[in-house]
């Protein structure tokens, strides 16, 4: 049994005696798997993936992974920066969040692609932190939950939040139903406290400078006794959380918003970075694979 697995029974076990059978299941199949991997593209000038590669080692990833990261790989094709101009072949970077579910066999099933980041866009065409946001408060959570806050912050040119949205939160422990709501809404609720004491300093360059406001999506992980986030490349789980409306114009037409990332702190400006014209995933997604794990 892997740890992955180890640490899934013993968050069902956390829900208690009065849990039913039945609870279990529903449970069980609420549960998302997610994997973070990094790499790179070689893009040629007419934007198409010539050859792309993994930071992690491939032979300790599960092999379905790695077919389904070289399967959508091929069909990428990119924008070019200058319109009617082709660039000169290059290297970028590239972030992927991997997504799927275990089956009553135990079998990888409905794996895809969930979120992507590709290139590496100046500062000064992005909103960056005006400093750092400590850590200290994340790290000092001790509500005795742990979950993932994808918060979606309005920030104004003034580099502050203007509005804070908690849009999805995602525990990592279980609870009866109304108990997860309670946990999800604590931990939405000190998420949102700490993103309206951030700063930010908006883009002097690039498309999005002339903005009068700019929204960004920063994911913040918070972690209760003592457990630690996994490595790139590892599976880790988690219960999704309904998805909140944004209550304001995201400036959703400069380009869907792909990027999943879980890395604490990370700003996620959608519309920046590389444009993919092609889809992410592949059309069909797997619904089994030979993979055991999760």
């Amino acid at each position: 049994m892997t740890w992955l697995k180890s640490a899934l029974a013993l968050m069902l076990a956390l829900i208690g005696f009065a849990a039913s059978a039945a609870n279990l299941d529903e449970i069980r199949k609420q549960t998302r798997y997610s994997m973070d991997l990094t790499g790179w593209l070689d893009i040629d000038g007419a934007g198409m993936v010539t050859a792309h590669g993994l930071d992690q080692d491939v032979a300790k990833l599960p092999p379905s992974v790695v077919n389904r990261v070289a399967q959508a790989a091929s069909g990428w094709r990119f924008a070019t920066p200058t319109p009617g101009v082709a660039p000169a072949a290059m290297r970028v970077p590239m972030r992927l969040r991997m997504e799927a579910r275990r089956n009553a066999e135990g079998y990888i099933a409905d794996l895809r692609i969930a979120g992507a980041g590709f290139g590496e866009v100046p500062p000064v065409e992005r909103v960056t932190f005006a400093k750092a946001p400590s850590t200290r408060a994340i790290d000092g959570y001790r509500g005795g939950v742990s979950g993932n806050v994808h918060l979606v912050v309005r920030v104004g040119r003034d580099g502050k939040p203007m509005q804070v949205v908690a849009e999805q939160v995602n525990l990592t422990v279980v609870d009866s139903e109304r108990g997860m709501a309670r946990w999800r809404g604590v931990l939405a609720n000190f998420g949102i406290r700490l993103a309206r004491q951030w700063r930010f300093i908006p883009p002097t360059a690039g498309r999005f400078a002339s903005r009068s406001d700019w929204t960004v999506r920063i994911p913040v992980r918070f972690f209760s006794d003592g457990r630690m986030p996994p490595e790139q490349g590892q599976w880790d789980f988690y219960i999704p959380g309904p998805r909140q409306e944004i209550p304001w114009d995201t400036g959703s037409e400069d380009g869907l918003d792909v990027d999943r990332s879980s890395v604490a702190n990370d700003i996620d400006l959608p519309g920046s970075g590389l444009q993919l014209l092609t889809s992410l995933d592949v059309e069909t997604p797997s619904s089994a694979t030979a993979d055991r794990n999760p």
